[in-house]
């Protein structure tokens, strides 16, 4: 009997590690590079981040609600935005994640200019959110981002001069 309490202990013990862990999921980098400045290139970030609803302005950093969806989950944040000539930075403040930051960084190169997007995630809900992240989450996440910066670029392409 009292192996079994033993034992019951330390599943609940497991159980509850299990529950409350919470893991940071990397999103793999993604590159595109258009034929623009830098300058023009984060004044159209900066316009594409500010048109949704924007709570609070400040100089070179914004707060703003960002809703709709990715691959087949849906997503609402608020994020702390902060933009500088070779960075946009999002920390999240509230929302579907746990936690969240993301960067694009912007390279120029010869009337060219690389936009990086680097970042990561935590979810809600400890192991068994972080496994299912793992591979559902991160891969719909990756995949909203490369959609967004492969149509960035393709617009900056449409309205050169």
């Amino acid at each position: 009997m009292l192996a079994l309490l033993a034992g019951g202990g330390l599943g609940i013990l497991l159980w509850e590690a299990a529950r409350t862990s919470t893991r940071t999921i990397a999103l793999r980098p993604h590159t595109v590079e258009v034929r623009a400045s830098r300058e023009r290139v984060a004044a159209r970030l900066r316009e594409k981040l500010c048109e949704g609803d924007v709570l609070l302005a400040s100089g070179d950093t914004v707060v703003a609600r960002f809703s709709g969806r990715a691959g087949v989950f849906r997503y609402a944040t608020v994020e702390l935005v902060t933009f500088t000539p070779n960075e946009v930075r999002l920390e999240h403040l509230g929302g579907t994640f746990a936690s969240c930051s993301e960067r694009f960084l912007l390279h120029e190169a010869e009337e060219r200019t690389q936009i990086e997007h680097v970042g990561e995630f935590r979810l809600r809900g400890g192991l068994v959110a972080w496994l299912i992240a793992g591979r559902a989450v991160r891969t719909g996440f990756e995949s909203h981002v490369a959609q967004q910066l492969d149509a960035l670029a393709s617009e900056l392409v449409g309205d050169s001069p």
